[in-house]
């Protein structure tokens, strides 16, 4: 019996509208990214990054 790769076992669940990973992608992916933003936004304000142009790609 042949078992999908991981990344194709997610993807199928995001595809179904994901029945399995609603709960975590609405409480602890969503404050994981918030998370990352934060960093990100602080990172900005120090200087350390820029905000891309995505128009000028």
């Amino acid at each position: 019996m042949l078992i999908p790769n991981r990344h194709k076992l997610f993807a199928l669940e995001v595809i179904g509208g994901a029945p399995h990973l609603h709960e975590f992608m609405s409480a602890t992916m969503k404050a994981w990214a918030l998370d990352k933003a934060q960093v990100m936004k602080t990172w900005h304000e120090q200087g350390k990054i820029g905000i891309a142009d995505l128009y000028s790609y």
